[in-house]
């Protein structure tokens, strides 16, 4: 079966938006990690970064590979909005458990930004 130029351009779409969810978390857990006082939660969250990273890295590719053109690397476009702001600001004056907190929630908003239409495809 032949994909469509239509289905195509679909699933780079979606692929770049994984690319940018990820670099998100990234930047998120990172930013977390620093504001941590507990080292072992701290190595937890670099892990999820790096995790949240290297998938970026894979998309990239994945992209690359199916003739599209990924999203630029670097800092998430949302990192100078004012909701990334307020979060700096409560990752700063947070607490462990606020901080956890905030990177759950954050998790979760990302998560149904990808929709999938009502047969089930991309």
């Amino acid at each position: 079966m032949r994909t469509s130029e239509t289905d195509l351009q679909t699933t780079i779409a979606v692929l770049n938006r994984l690319i940018m969810m990820c670099e998100e978390s990234t930047h998120g857990f990172r930013l977390a990690a620093e504001a941590l006082s507990s080292s072992l939660l701290a190595t937890l969250l670099i892990h999820y970064a790096r995790q949240r990273s290297h998938f970026a890295i894979a998309l990239r590719a994945e992209v690359r590979r199916q003739g599209g053109k990924p999203v630029r690397e670097g800092p998430p476009p949302c990192a100078a909005d004012g909701e990334q702001i307020y979060r700096r600001e409560m990752l700063r004056r947070g607490n462990n458990q606020a901080i956890l907190w905030e990177c759950e929630r954050s998790e979760n908003l990302r998560g149904p930004d990808l929709r999938f239409g009502a047969s089930g495809r991309v």
